[in-house]
This record gives structure tokens, sequence and C-alpha cells, in this order.
């Protein structure tokens, strides 16, 4: 179903939705770090981030994206083990 939404708007627009997101994520966050916003705000704006990602990784459907997640997480545990030695 996401797929949908990227042909529908096309790339570029959801791209421009992406970075408009992402933009009131980090406010979201801020704000709720500072005492200013709820981090039920903060979990909506990660919900409206991880639809567009997600429709991102449907529409090219070639699986980088996850294989980048990957890598990123078993990386950070190698630089967490090497923080307790």
């Amino acid at each position: 179903m996401s797929n949908f939404f990227i042909k529908h708007y096309g790339e570029r627009r959801q791209f421009k939705k992406l970075i408009e997101e992402c933009c009131e994520l980090v406010i979201a966050i801020f704000f709720y770090l500072i005492g200013f916003d709820t981090l039920e705000h903060v979990q909506e704006e990660m919900g409206d981030v991880s639809n567009l990602i997600g429709q991102f990784e449907e529409h090219w459907n070639d699986g980088k994206i996850y294989c980048w997640k990957e890598f990123k997480q078993r990386r950070q545990m190698k630089r967490i083990k090497q923080e307790k030695k």
C-alpha cells in the first residue's frame, strides 16, 4: 500500500514531505527534551517519518535500506563492546 503514495504524488514530492516530517520530528524531540512538548507528539512525528521511509522502502523494493540498517546496528554493537574494554 505504501508504494501507492509515491506513485500518486511522485518521488520528488514525497522526498519534500520526508524533509518536512524529519524537521517536525527534530523540533518535537528538542522541545520534548527541554520540557515544552509531549512524548506523544514525538511518537506521532516518528510515525510520520517512519511511514514515509516505509514508502521508499516499498517503492525501491531492493532491500538496501534494510541492509544499511543491519550494517549500522552491527557497527554500533561493535563500538559498544569496545567501550567496555
